[in-house]
């Protein structure tokens, strides 16, 4: 295994832990510098530069895929202040 494709994997697994997503490297990265675009990341979503490569992850508070949308989760507050009690 070379070294560019031994760096992509770790580079693969560190994302995968940040719930990030790379961007196909070839819609942004064409003249060997990549950058972030309104229209790099989809809806919810930002953009960053991570091994020199964008990277999307959905906002705080969302979940999704961040390169097409991240939808709001439910807040907490909600979910405290309407608690659910089972009987057994």
């Amino acid at each position: 295994m070379g070294p560019q494709i031994l760096f992509g994997l770790l580079l693969a697994l560190y994302v995968a832990g940040t719930h990030g997503m790379l961007h196909p490297y070839y819609s942004t990265c064409e003249t060997g510098t990549c950058t972030c675009t309104a229209s790099t990341c989809g809806r919810n979503a930002q953009c960053s530069i991570v091994g020199g490569r964008p990277v999307c992850s959905c906002l705080r508070g969302h979940s999704g895929d961040p390169l097409t949308n991240c939808i709001r989760l439910a807040s907490r507050s909600y979910i405290h202040a309407y608690p659910v009690h089972g009987i057994l």
